[in-house]
């Protein structure tokens, strides 16, 4: 009988495992399509930003976890110190545009580090 549960157990995990790679797969190809469309100008473009837009701050906070660039401690509106990303983009990714798209492109996607919820 433990066995049985055990094998009832194991199907339910590769059944979700299934569903949720389902849902993922389609998002990863639309990412893939985005990034084929972006060229040197777009990011050149991104790097001369005073102050960026919530949704680019956020792509290149991902991008910098990714790539394992760590942020600066930065102090916000109330004084409270928070991780920046976005100066560490300018400095380390955006500092060679055709380096950061390569470095994109060539992500092994597959290696990507999960924390486990």
């Amino acid at each position: 009988m433990a066995a049985t549960q055990k094998a009832a157990a194991t199907t339910a995990i590769k059944d979700s495992a299934e569903k949720d790679l389902a849902e993922a797969i389609p998002a990863l190809e639309a990412a893939t399509q985005s990034l084929k469309s972006l060229n040197r100008n777009d990011i050149v473009e991104v790097k001369s930003m005073g102050s960026p837009p919530a949704g680019v701050k956020l792509v290149m906070e991902t991008v910098c976890i990714m790539m394992k660039v760590p942020p600066v401690k930065k102090a916000d509106d109330s004084g409270k110190k928070i991780d920046d990303y976005w100066e560490p983009s300018k400095k380390t990714l955006l500092a060679d545009p055709t380096k950061f798209l390569e470095s994109l492109f060539s992500y092994d996607k597959d290696a990507i580090e999960h924390s486990k919820s």
